[in-house]
């Protein structure tokens, strides 16, 4: 209600490493978000698995892609 945001970085061995953390933490993410947590978005450097991107449409995320070269880039450059 006060504005305050919060942004949280994370890196995953590959991104079945990060479906599984998501299992894994499912229950406490969900009462974080049932409190206070809202208009949650990711980013991703590279190609989600097959297995990530299914689940990324399943709950419906916010999701922008990067390729690896865009992630490489320096700001600004279009």
């Amino acid at each position: 209600n006060d504005g305050t945001e919060c942004e949280v970085r994370e890196a995953y061995v590959d991104a079945d490493a990060l479906v599984d953390h998501a299992f894994h933490v499912r229950e406490a993410r969900d009462a974080l978000f049932a409190e206070s947590a809202y208009d949650h978005r990711m980013a991703f450097y590279g190609d989600p698995s097959p297995r990530l991107e299914e689940l990324i449409n399943r709950i419906g995320v916010d999701a922008t892609r990067f390729t690896l070269l865009q992630a490489l880039e320096p700001a600004g450059i279009k």
